[in-house]
């Protein structure tokens, strides 16, 4: 959860600082292999068929448009599988709290004193609504009196 919540600030604080650094790392890595860097400061032009000017240069085009769309994209999925997980998590926490009190119910100290007949129905209503007919939960139940 940690590595999720760094991961989304150390992205929002990319985008925030803009795409410089990332531009100097492109630009070197181009004038190394001897590949042709575009000119940031020339207009953008759209291939739409016609080639029409539009009113921001290449350096607009490329942060706006593909650097941060690209960061909010995956913010967006970040913030997504961030509360899927959360719901996964808080949904584990209670089937564990669950467990640990079914197996105190269940602890045979003291000649089973803190055995709770409708706490372990409960779970069985909670969990296994679809193994057990309403026909067999009164058997059940009638199973766990004659067990106490």
């Amino acid at each position: 959860m940690s590595l999720v919540s760094n991961t989304k600030t150390l992205k929002q604080k990319s985008r925030e600082d803009g795409c410089d650094n990332l531009l100097e790392v492109v630009k070197a890595f181009c004038e190394k292999y001897y590949i042709e860097v575009l000119e940031m400061d020339s207009p953008y032009v759209a291939n739409h068929g016609h080639h029409q000017h539009i009113d921001f240069n290449m350096e607009h085009h490329y942060q706006v448009e593909i650097f941060n769309a690209a960061i909010d994209s995956q913010l967006l999925e970040l913030n997504s599988k961030f509360n899927e997980l959360a719901i996964d998590l808080l949904k584990f926490n209670e089937l564990a709290i669950d467990l640990l009190t079914l197996s105190s119910v269940l602890d045979p100290k003291d000649a089973y004193k803190s055995f709770n007949m409708d706490y372990i129905s409960c779970i069985v209503e909670k969990y296994y609504p679809i193994y057990f007919i309403e026909q067999e939960k009164v058997i059940f139940k009638n199973q766990l009196q004659h067990y106490k």
